[in-house]
């Protein structure tokens, strides 16, 4: 294995060093920006009651302004390498595993001289899949230290607040991407059209993941005021779905019934369905077991490719 992975490094070099230096590169910048806004963190008090540029400023609140301008102009503009890099990155060092040896035709020599080519697949995605996860954990660590800069004064490990874009989930469907690039590499042979169908992949995660979503956590029924928010209206809580509790008690769904008339005439109180913050990890390990089965069936299914196809 250890020769193995020697080649591995030699052969893609280029594309596992351009992955480090992207990753490494994002989670400097993250505890810079992190240092940098942190540095004039305002009160609490003063963050909530900031309304404007000149407006609403209290006594000793007078960084509040300075403040939102880094966070906007920093922070905010670093968010989307943490929607772009899993995938992209997953995508490419997906796809290259096989569709390179099968492109440049050496398959034909490897697979020759290999007794088993199931041993010859998984001898290039375990270092690689293991090592892009090492790169996701790196970037999944940074974007926690960066949601945590964005929003002050809320424990985003028990909020819902930009679900997907770190922690375990950011991992996962990381990974999900590369294992589905290793498939398509195995089936189309070609880097370039490999690379790009695997690019439909985050897509069509993202489109099957929706309507799962909270996978059937449990829920909690709240008044709207009880809903769990924080500075700037950041919400903890998912919100799933609004409900009525008429005058008799009962919980009624206007989604379900239609138009809702209360029994008494009364009066209805208005209510949210929501999965409290605290079952963050909960959902998580959720969606984890969910693209995880998805990894293991893309990649039992390389594995059915590269035993039955052609060395070409």
């Amino acid at each position: 294995m250890g020769t193995a992975v020697r080649l591995l490094a030699k052969q893609f070099r280029f594309e596992l060093l351009a992955a480090t230096i992207a990753v490494l590169a994002v989670a400097v910048i993250t505890v810079l920006i992190h240092a940098h806004v942190t540095s004039i963190l305002p009160t609490e008090a003063c963050l909530t009651s900031w309304q404007g540029p000149g407006q609403g400023i209290a006594p000793g609140c007078e960084n509040v302004q300075e403040y939102f301008n880094r966070l906007e102009h920093e922070a905010g503009q670093l968010t989307g390498a943490f929607i772009l890099l899993p995938p992209i990155l997953g995508a490419i060092l997906g796809t290259i595993l096989v569709a390179r040896d099968l492109e440049g035709r050496t398959t034909q020599f490897a697979w020759s001289l290999s007794a088993d080519r199931g041993r010859w697949l998984t001898e290039r995605v375990l270092p690689v899949g293991i090592y892009f996860a090492l790169l996701l954990l790196v970037l999944a660590v940074s974007a926690e230290l960066l949601e945590a800069t964005r929003t002050p004064f809320i424990d985003t490990r028990a909020a819902f607040v930009d679900y997907g874009q770190r922690g375990l989930p950011l991992i996962v469907r990381g990974l999900f991407v590369f294992s589905v690039g290793v498939l398509v590499g195995s089936i189309i042979g070609r880097q370039l059209p490999a690379l790009i169908l695997s690019t439909v992949a985050p897509l069509a995660m993202i489109y099957l993941l929706y309507p799962l979503f909270p996978y059937g956590a449990a829920t909690a029924i709240v008044t709207q005021d009880s809903v769990g928010t924080g500075f700037n209206g950041y919400a903890r809580d998912y919100e799933i779905k609004q409900v009525f509790r008429d005058s008799t008690g009962a919980i009624v769904d206007p989604g379900a019934t239609g138009a809702f008339i209360d029994p008494n005439g009364q009066d209805v109180t208005l209510l949210w369905v929501i999965v409290p913050g605290t079952r963050l990890a909960e959902v998580e390990l959720r969606e984890a077991a969910i693209v995880g089965t998805g990894i293991a069936l893309a990649l039992g299914a390389s594995f059915l490719v590269v035993r039955r196809r052609r060395p070409y």
